[in-house]
C-alpha cells in the first residue's frame, strides 16, 4: 500500500500527462512541443487542492478555498483556506527566497492567519532550512518525508476547527 504522499505524486504525474496531451491536441499548437514550466506548478497546486478538499470532506469540514489570494499589494498565496495561507511548490525553491517569505509571513500573521509551506520535495538541504526558518518548523511540509501529508492535514483540520469554535 502506498503512502498518501506517493498517491498525491501519482495523481499529479497523471494529471500532468493528461494536461500535456490535451494541450498538444489544440489546433494552435501545430505540432510544437508543449512547455510545461508554469503548467507543472499549477497542476501540482490543483492536485493538492483536490486532495485537501477530499480530506476535509471525509471529516465533514466545509471550508471555502481561494486560489491566488491577495495578502496585500501584488503579493498572493497559492491557496487560502479559512485562515490558513498556503504556499505550494512542486520542487521547492530555486534560490534563497527566505526574506520574501518572512516578509509575507509577517503580513499574513498580522491578519491573524497561519502561513504554511508545502512541497513535493526539496532536495537541496540549505533551501529546506530556508523554508523552515521562513515558515516555521511546524508549518513547513515536505511530502517526500514520511508522514508529512498526515501532519499537514492534522494541522489544517485543527486550525479550521479551532477557528470555527471561536
Amino acid at each position: 500500500m502506498s503512502s498518501p504522499a506517493e498517491a498525491i505524486e501519482r495523481r499529479f504525474e497523471s494529471a500532468l500527462i493528461e494536461a500535456s496531451q490535451k494541450l498538444e491536441s489544440l489546433a494552435i499548437i501545430r505540432g510544437r512541443p508543449v512547455s510545461l514550466k508554469g503548467l507543472r506548478g499549477w497542476i501540482f497546486e490543483q492536485t493538492v487542492r483536490t486532495c485537501l478538499e477530499e480530506e476535509l470532506e471525509k471529516r465533514g469540514i466545509a471550508a471555502a478555498i481561494t486560489e491566488q489570494a491577495s495578502i496585500g499589494g501584488r503579493a498572493t498565496v497559492d491557496l487560502l483556506i479559512g485562515s490558513i495561507a498556503i504556499e505550494i511548490k512542486v520542487a521547492g525553491f530555486f534560490n534563497d527566497v527566505g526574506e520574501r517569505y518572512l516578509s509575507y509571513r509577517k503580513t499574513i500573521e498580522a491578519k491573524g492567519w497561519e502561513y504554511f509551506y508545502l512541497t513535493l520535495s526539496e532536495t537541496y538541504m540549505p533551501y529546506r532550512e530556508v523554508a523552515r526558518r521562513a515558515f516555521g518548523k511546524e508549518r513547513a511540509f515536505f511530502l517526500s518525508e514520511k508522514g508529512e501529508w498526515s501532519r499537514f492535514i492534522v494541522k489544517v483540520v485543527r486550525i479550521l476547527r479551532e477557528k470555527k469554535c471561536s
